[in-house]
This record gives C-alpha cells, sequence and structure tokens, in this order.
C-alpha cells in the first residue's frame, strides 16, 4: 500500500501520529491539538457492537429457512490459513456437524516465547456463515462459555470472525476422549470410575448454576488428559441458555433447531420437538455416560429415547441389567437418571452426585448372599464358645484397645474477590487409627443477605461461590472408622470487592505503516482511564484523554473506542517498523499525565502503583508496506 504523498512532508519520529478532519479546512496532521473536541465518547454494547458487524456483512435471512446444504469450497479452512494475522492452522482435530476443529499456533504468544502456544480453533462451517441467526448465536453462545470457569469444563478464550469465516478459540488439551477410552478398555470397577463421573458431574452441575444446560453431551465431548487423568467437558459453544423472564437473548438462537444433536444421548424430549432447555436433558445423557464406564456399553444399545419409548409402550421393552458394583440405592439412582420420562429424572445433578457417593465401605448386592451365609455359621460358633466360656474364669476380660478421636483441619483462612469460587480442603485433617475419615462441612457464618449454599459439604473438599461482601465461616468436623468425631475446626473467608478489570485490545495485530490505529477498552468498574502510546523507539504519547474525548471518567461495562467513530482517521500510523506499545492505566481516583510516569519500558511508576492503579498493556507489530 503506498504512502500518500503528503504524509512524507511529516517528519515527526514517532510511529503513531493524529489526523483531525475539519469541515471548513482542508486535512491537517497535528499531535492531539484538534480546534474542535467532540462532546463525549462514543459507547457501544458488546451485543450491538457484534450484531451491527453481522449487518454491516452479510443479508438478511428468513429465520424459518433450512441451513444452506452448498459452501463455498474455496472457503473451506485448510493447513497452513492463518486466521486474523494470529492463528495458523497446522492440524485438523477433528468435524462435527457445524464445524472443524484445528490445532493453531498462536503467534502472539509464540512471539513472546509463552509456554503454552498451541490452542484449539473451532470454525464454523462455510455453509452455516450466511445463517445470521446461527452466527449471532455462534458468538453468543462462545460468550457464555467463557462464564464457565471450572477445572472440568474446556476454556473458551474468544470468539471472533476473519472475513466470513467464525471461529472460537479454546484451550489446547492432550489427551483421549472418553469414548475412545470405554472402547480400548470395556468397563471400569467403580472405584476407578468414580473420579471420572465425578469430575463429569461437578462440572455439569456447575454449568447447570450458571443457567446453561449443555444439550449435547456424549462420551466424544468428555475428554481426559494425558498424564493428569483430568477430565474436561467440551463443546459447550452450542450450549443452549435456560430461559428465565426477560432474558433478550433467550429467542436469538436454539441449537435444538437446528439438529445440533446426537440421537443416542439425546432425551426424548429434545428428539421431539422440545425447545425449553431442562437441566434433566444433560443428566440423561450423563446417565447414560455413568452406565456406559460402569458396563462398556449403551444401557440401551445406542438406541434413541424415542426408539425405548415405542418400546415401552408396545410391551417390548427388555430393562438395562444394573452394574455389579451398585448398591440397590446407587442404581435407584442410576435407573431414575437414565428414565425416558423427564418427570423420573432428578432436577439437581448436585444432589444427586451426593447421594451416589463411592464408598468403599458399601458392599454391593452380590455380596449379600455370602455375608448371611458367614454370619449364620457365626451365630452358631458364637452359641458354643459362649457355653464354654460360662465354665471358664469369667474374671479375665479382654481388654478393648481405644483410639484418640480424629483432628480436623479446616485450613488456613483465606480471601477472595466478590465473583469467585472458593474451594475448602480438609485433607490435612488427621485418623488416629489409620482408618477412613467422614468429612461433614457446614457454614457457620454469613453476612447478612447473603443465601449462598455450600456445595459437596459430605467431602474432603467442598466450594461455594460467595454472593455478598463480607465475613464467612465454614466448620469442618470428622468421623473416623470407629465412630468417633472430631472436635470442630474453623476457617473464616473474607470476600472483598473485586479489582477492576480491563481489557483492552487493538482494532489489529499488525499494522502498515500508513495505516490508522484504533484501541478498544473495556471496564468492570467505574473510575479514571488513561491510555499512552509508546512507540519502538521510546517516544510517548497520551492517546486519552483526547482533545475529541476530554473527560478521562468511564462507567463500568461499557465499550470505548480511541478514536470515536466520527475520527476513525485521527491516529495514523507513522513508522519506523518495530513492536509499539499500548499502555492503559485505571484508577478510582483523577490520574495525572501519564507521560511523566511511563518509563521507556512502559512499567508505571511506583508513585501511581501505590495508589492502586491498574494496569493493562497490548503490544502491536508495525511493518513496511511493500506494495
Amino acid at each position: 500500500m503506498a504512502n500518500n504523498p503528503e504524509d512524507t512532508k511529516n517528519n515527526n519520529p514517532t510511529n503513531l501520529q493524529t489526523k483531525v478532519n475539519n469541515k471548513s479546512d482542508s486535512e491537517k496532521e497535528t499531535r492531539l491539538s484538534p480546534p474542535k473536541p467532540l462532546p463525549s465518547i462514543t459507547v457501544e454494547s458488546e451485543g450491538e457492537k457484534f450484531i451491527n458487524e453481522i449487518d454491516r456483512s452479510s443479508q438478511d435471512v428468513d429465520l424459518s429457512s433450512q441451513i444452506k446444504s452448498s459452501a463455498d469450497q474455496s472457503n473451506d479452512p485448510k493447513i497452513g490459513d492463518l486466521l486474523n494475522n494470529r492463528y495458523r492452522l497446522e492440524q485438523e482435530l477433528g468435524q462435527g456437524g457445524m464445524g472443524s476443529v484445528f490445532k493453531a499456533l498462536d503467534l502472539h504468544r509464540q512471539e513472546i516465547n509463552a509456554r503454552n502456544q498451541y490452542v484449539a480453533i473451532k470454525i464454523l462451517l462455510p455453509a452455516l456463515s450466511d445463517d445470521r441467526v446461527l452466527v449471532v448465536g455462534f458468538h453468543r453462545e462462545a460468550e457464555k462459555s467463557q462464564k464457565l470457569t471450572h477445572p472440568n469444563i474446556i476454556k473458551v478464550f474468544d470468539a471472533s470472525r476473519d472475513g466470513n469465516r467464525h471461529y472460537m478459540v479454546m484451550e489446547y488439551l492432550e489427551g483421549k476422549p472418553l469414548n475412545n477410552i470405554i472402547s480400548q478398555h470395556g468397563a471400569f470397577p467403580l472405584k476407578n470410575a468414580f473420579p471420572i463421573i465425578s469430575a463429569i458431574g461437578r462440572g455439569l452441575a456447575h454449568a447447570h448454576e450458571n443457567n446453561i444446560i449443555h444439550s449435547d453431551l456424549k462420551p466424544a465431548n468428555v475428554f481426559i488428559l494425558a498424564g493428569s487423568n483430568e477430565v474436561k467437558i467440551l463443546d459447550f459453544g452450542i450450549a443452549s441458555e435456560l430461559k428465565i423472564t426477560g432474558n433478550k437473548d433467550e429467542t436469538i438462537f436454539n441449537p435444538r433447531m437446528l439438529g445440533g444433536l446426537t440421537i443416542q444421548y439425546a432425551s426424548f424430549e429434545m428428539l421431539n420437538g422440545s425447545t425449553a432447555a431442562d437441566p434433566r436433558d444433560d443428566i440423561y445423557a450423563f446417565g447414560l455416560i455413568v452406565y456406559e464406564l460402569l458396563t462398556g456399553k449403551h444401557p440401551y444399545n445406542k438406541k434413541s429415547a424415542s426408539e425405548v419409548f415405542l418400546e415401552q409402550k408396545r410391551g417390548t421393552f427388555i430393562q438395562p441389567l444394573p452394574p455389579k458394583e451398585l448398591t440397590a440405592r446407587q442404581w435407584q439412582l442410576l435407573s431414575q437418571a437414565i428414565s425416558i420420562e423427564q418427570d423420573r429424572r432428578p432436577k439437581n445433578l448436585q444432589k444427586w452426585l451426593t447421594a451416589f457417593e463411592f464408598n468403599e465401605k458399601r458392599l454391593p448386592r452380590h455380596f449379600i448372599f455370602p455375608i448371611v451365609t458367614i454370619i449364620v455359621v457365626l451365630i452358631s460358633v458364637s452359641v458354643y464358645f459362649l457355653v464354654e466360656k460360662n465354665r471358664s474364669d469369667i474374671s479375665q476380660k479382654p481388654k478393648i484397645l481405644q483410639t484418640k478421636p480424629p483432628i480436623a483441619n479446616a485450613g488456613k483462612d483465606q480471601s477472595l474477590f466478590l465473583g469467585e469460587t472458593i474451594w475448602l480442603d480438609g485433607k490435612a485433617s488427621q485418623s488416629t487409627d489409620s482408618g477412613h475419615l467422614y468429612y461433614h462441612w457446614k457454614l457457620t457464618k454469613n453476612p447478612i443477605g447473603s443465601q449462598v449454599v455450600l456445595l459437596d459439604q459430605d467431602t474432603a473438599t467442598p466450594h461455594f461461590s460467595p454472593d455478598t461482601i463480607g465475613q464467612y465461616e465454614a466448620e469442618l468436623t470428622v468421623v473416623d472408622s470407629q465412630n468417633q468425631t472430631s472436635q470442630a475446626d474453623t476457617i473464616n473467608i473474607a470476600v472483598s470487592k473485586p479489582l477492576p478489570r480491563l481489557v483492552l485490545n487493538a482494532s489489529k495485530d499488525t499494522y502498515y505503516i500508513g495505516e490508522y490505529l484504533q484501541v478498544n477498552i473495556h471496564s468492570s468498574q467505574d473510575g479514571y482511564l488513561g491510555v499512552v502510546y509508546l512507540s519502538s523507539t521510546g517516544v510517548k504519547l497520551q492517546i486519552f484523554p483526547n482533545g475529541y474525548q476530554e473527560n478521562s471518567h468511564i462507567k463500568a461495562d461499557q465499550n470505548y473506542q480511541i478514536p470515536p467513530k466520527e475520527k476513525l482517521k485521527m491516529l495514523k500510523i507513522q513508522g519506523p517498523a518495530g513492536i509499539d506499545t499500548i499502555i492503559a492505566v485505571f484508577s478510582h481516583t483523577q490520574l495525572p499525565d501519564l507521560e511523566k510516569y511511563i518509563d521507556e519500558n512502559g512499567n508505571l511508576s511506583e508513585t501511581l502503583q501505590q495508589n492502586d492503579a491498574i494496569v493493562e498493556k497490548i503490544t502491536y507489530r508495525v511493518i513496511k508496506n511493500s506494495g
């Protein structure tokens, strides 16, 4: 791209130059000294921003139309393709009904020599990219997935587009999907299966607590990481949201209407046209997975719920056999989970997990008969020895070995920010008889107005998400194998207001000299903002506030664009080539001129750091125009 002849007249040594467009005068170049500043900054909500972008790039599609069956083959993603000059596709990992998944190299992370340089990228099929409803839904569901922060759910980092390609960026995992593991190894013993069952259940319950229903849970969407054996639930990107009164997104996108289901694991309601998301749809699929783990096969031989329903009505249905190691109570719980009728399935997965919890001391049903036989023999022997004992010296009584009660250890006091989840840990508790410990936690103190509930309270590591700022107190008692109870141990949890979070990004990762810079900023809290540009040669320039955006006070959860839309050609890239930096500084108090407080490496002075200032940085590459 050739430079404008007028651009060569200015010998400003910085990479960045501002340009102001006056209605009455010809175009003039200046360093942020415009004669007519705008009265306010342009603010645009996230949803409006994306929908407007879709509107500009695609035509409206009839909401009742079918998904197009033909695609532009030239737009199919291929190995070696580069998305937004950042993600290079290196290996195709799999294909699904709505898109392909690739292993991709993040060139930004490679540039800074980050430890994890690879990501997984799901790219929407080209055949679906013209359906506006589906595309908007794809991005909105990605936003919902980003909210699901849980160790057993795959992390979704971002969703974006490159031309007509819409994609989702996720963490890259190495391991095997659960369907492959079951196919290779068959049934799992209960003690080996339960950690997987519990991990899937906890991740799914977390999603349900956040009003997200997976809608396509199956063994192929459960991933076991190599080495650590950690469990991750995949593909929340097409999840459904529980219908909540007043939810403005509720009619925008519904994957059930698009056929994004796997019939062998879909509930009867999903297969028969229900568009209302319900946790019991996921619980049905979860129950099928539990059964497969314990037996190596699908309880209904891969038949759909609709087929099983018809067999039940015809009287030809054969009840699946209970897994061998389950107690009667556990089999009752699992039978309810895989019930074809929704009303029979449990509504709360967390409660189901607590009731189903594996306990090595419990004995399965097939052990009952041998035990009864042994007891009868022991009774007979006991009668004999009782008679003999009366003939002996009854003064010699055996001594009963007594042990000290167990010791509960609730761990050290903790502090966290509102919105985070706290995981308690009682595993440091001690049993004096070297036997198994049984845990019981309870919340003994909540701030006024808090209605939080402690989850998994009968395990060593329960958790909860505080809903109010203040002091919480949890109490732990443990019971040993001799039924001795420990004294209670408590832990205090201080919950405070979260630190502000800044999201900062540039419109591009790489700029040619002569192009125009655009920066977008979002803050989670009200406060004051300052933004400084730092060239690769060390030249500093404060670009916000500026002559068009004079008010440095910003509001929470709003997007701010620098420069404003009306002056997109204000910040011009002048060169030389190199790596430029944008530094955003947020504070709850008025900020001074930041050029004086930022050094040539982009570091903030200690004076401002002591005032609780928050700093966020991004970099972008400046290159010469080859044309």
